[in-house]
């Protein structure tokens, strides 16, 4: 009889572990379905140097350049090698919203928290809808305690030359992002 249940054991084991796997992929799957259509079949790899061990980067280059498509492929990449266990990719736009509508809802300290959780936060379209200066400080305030923490960040930002990220970006903040700034060029891809 303890052998039979000895082999029920094993097979509940196994069964457990295939269920697990499932899930991987499937988060695996569900990763990659955020990928805007258009991306899907481009066959890229993030930057030279993008997966480097600097913790910040920063990734410009003209409209529809491969950017965000350069960013996902980066996150699933530090994912699937299992570097990373939790990604976010946001708007710049959406992230202000949230952090706003938390001011009024008596939540903000929460939303704070949970842009600090993830192992990569990917913001995307930095500098296109800028907030106000107190918004921007609370961005600021984000990115850098994740610099603190060590925590990796990652800014998408539509300018046509380096010289260009100075008008789009604070120079307090420029500065952390030093050692990772990557550009993307080329014709658009949409």
């Amino acid at each position: 009889m303890e052998t039979g249940a000895n082999e029920r054991d094993i097979e509940l084991e196994q069964e457990a572990e295939k269920h697990k796997a499932f899930l991987m992929d499937e988060q695996k799957r569900s990763a990659f379905g955020k990928i805007p259509p258009m991306y899907r079949d481009i066959e890229a790899l993030p930057p030279k140097g993008l997966m480097t061990g600097v913790q910040e980067h920063i990734i410009f280059g003209a409209f529809g350049t491969g950017k965000t498509y350069a960013a996902y492929q980066m996150a699933m990449s530090l994912f699937n090698s299992g570097d990373i266990s939790t990604f976010l990719v946001v708007r710049a736009f959406r992230m202000l919203m949230d952090i706003k509508s938390s001011f009024s809802a008596g939540s903000y300290e929460n939303v704070f928290k949970s842009f600090l959780s993830y192992d990569l936060l990917v913001i995307d379209e930095w500098g296109k809808n800028s907030g106000s200066d107190f918004e921007e400080s609370v961005l600021f305030e984000i990115i850098n305690s994740r610099y603190e923490n060590r925590k990796r960040t990652t800014i998408i930002v539509n300018a046509d030359k380096r010289e260009d990220l100075r008008n789009a970006i604070r120079p307090d903040l420029l500065d952390r992002f030093r050692r990772g700034i990557y550009e993307i060029s080329g014709k658009s891809r949409r």
